[in-house]
Parts: structure tokens; sequence; C-alpha cells
């Protein structure tokens, strides 16, 4: 039997016509080696019977027998995988044609990798599309420091190494927001990424999604948990790359106020407790522009 090289995970609720197109830019891939697993988790629209429409040998579909949320679902596909590398694409986004393409290459080129990361465009419908900011160059590198320094790509924009996942247990069924910030980084402390600077996704913005009012106290408590892993003597690190972000998120508030001395300041504090994160090529651009324009702001003509 020949096994696919890649094995792309949808977890579905309820999405049936942004499903459809998901499951459209998969077929669209100009890599053909990959198989599509479509966890339904336990739909109440027509998903189900849309997925057994779906006759082809790459595509295997599963349903819940409840809705056990995302985190379970996605856990679902990972157990039932046969690809080499996986991803996890949100049944709401977008592939672009040559993802897979430009995700593998770099993992079989180099075996120390541990997962590969690329672009994401943001769109929504009718409204506004931008491209979310990026390295602009290929790079190996370490990101551990850099995702717990704030910076994200959603999982579409991911392609890992399957075993990787499973050794680290997959997603934490009990988490379902902020949860593929918590599997990053339990990946990214494992070893070296690939980021390439090709856009692999579009992610959909619409009125369907959902955050909870305490997003940002959620999203501290996955740092700290990820900070209490680390060995003892990179736990030093670890605060300081959080001290560093809430400096930051901080200049970025008072810059909205119009107070720009406060918010350089602050921005230069930020870059003087993490450093690393100012020379980094994933949070070093945004950081020195941001400080840069909260110099300059009270020089330009109201």
């Amino acid at each position: 039997m020949h096994y696919p090289l890649v094995s792309v995970v949808i977890s579905t609720y309820n999405r049936l016509e942004f499903l459809k197109q998901a499951v459209a830019s998969v077929a669209a891939q100009d890599f053909k080696i990959w198989e599509l697993l479509i966890v339904d988790d336990a739909s109440e629209d027509e998903t189900w019977t849309w997925l057994t429409t779906l006759n082809k040998p790459n595509i295997r579909i599963f349903k819940q027998p409840e809705n056990y949320e995302r985190s379970a679902a996605r856990n679902r596909g990972l157990k039932e995988a046969r690809g080499e590398f996986i991803m996890f694409l949100d049944d709401d986004d977008l592939l672009r044609q040559n993802a897979l393409d430009n995700l593998v290459k770099p993992l079989v080129k180099n075996k120390n990798l541990v997962a590969s990361v690329g672009a994401r465009w943001k769109f929504k419908a009718g409204d506004y599309a931008l491209k979310i900011e990026h390295p602009l160059i290929y790079v190996e590198k370490l990101i551990w420091s850099e995702l717990l320094a704030g910076w994200s790509s959603i999982s579409g924009q991911n392609l890992y190494r399957t075993k990787i996942i499973r050794d680290v247990g997959g997603y934490r069924p009990d988490l379902i927001i902020c949860e593929d910030r918590q599997l990053w980084l339990k990946v990214a402390k494992l070893g070296k990424v690939a980021v390439i600077p090709d856009i692999v996704l579009d992610y959909r913005v619409h009125g369907r999604q959902w955050r909870p009012k305490n997003i940002e106290e959620l999203r501290e408590k996955v740092f700290q948990e990820f900070i209490d892993s680390l060995p003892a003597t990179e736990q030093p690190k670890g605060n300081r790359i959080r001290e560093s972000a809430r400096l930051s998120q901080s200049a970025e508030n008072e810059y909205r106020k119009g107070n720009y001395r406060t918010a350089w300041q602050s921005y230069l504090k930020a870059s003087n407790v993490a450093p690393e994160l100012a020379f980094s090529p994933l949070t070093g651009p945004p950081l020195i522009r941001s400080l840069a324009k909260s110099i300059l702001r009270p020089l330009l003509p109201k």
C-alpha cells in the first residue's frame, strides 16, 4: 500500500458552505501525495449527508457521536492519519494552490526540522483583505521565544511531523481556546522550524467566529504553563519574554491614546528586556517599526 506523504485534518461543525470551499482548496493542491481526513463534530446541518457523497480514495470521513469540540475532533484525525506530515486546517479557511508543495519541501530536505510555517492572507468577504506580517526571507530557527512573545500562525499555516504531534500528545481536549498556541509551543520547544515567505493560507474572518471575553487571561495561562514546563535554567528567559510582550502591549495602548513619548519608552524597555526579540526576523521588524513610529509621530503634522 502506498501511503500519502501529507495528512490534512479538517474538523467541522455546522459550517457546510465554508467546509465545501476548504475541501476544494485541498483538492486543488499542486502537491498530490495527500490524504484528507474530515471529522464531523456532530454537526446538526447537512454536513454529514454531503460528506458521504465524497467518494474519493484519498478522502476519509469520520463522525463524532456528539459535539466534543475541535481539539478532540482533531485528535481523532491525528489518530487516523497515515502521512509523515500533518496539517490541521480550519473548516472556514482556504489553502493556496501551492501551499502543501511549499511547506513539504523544507521538511523533506532537512530531517531535523520539526515543522514548517508559511504566511497568511486575512480577508473578510466584501470588506477587506491584507497580508499578515511575516518574514520575507526563508529562515530555519527555534521559534518558541517568538511564540511566547505573541507571534502567531494559525493551524492551516503549519505543517508538522506527524510523529512529533503524537509524541507531544496532540491537542489538549480540555482546551477549546488557545489550543493551537499550546500545541505550537510544545512542538517548537523540540527543534527548529522552517519559516517560509510564501503565502500558504487565506484566513477568513466572519460573523460566526467566537472568542471569550477573557481570551487574554486564557492566553496568559497557556504561556505560564509553558514557562513552567521549561528547564529551570530557561524559565528566566521565558519570564523575560513575557515581560517584554507586556511592555510592547502597553506601548501599543499608549500610542493609540496619543501618548507617544510613553509609547516609545515602553517599546525601548521591551527591546532591552528581551533583545533577542528585537533581532528576530519574526518579531524584530514590527517591534523596531513601532518604536520608530512612536518617536517620529510627534514630529509629523497633525
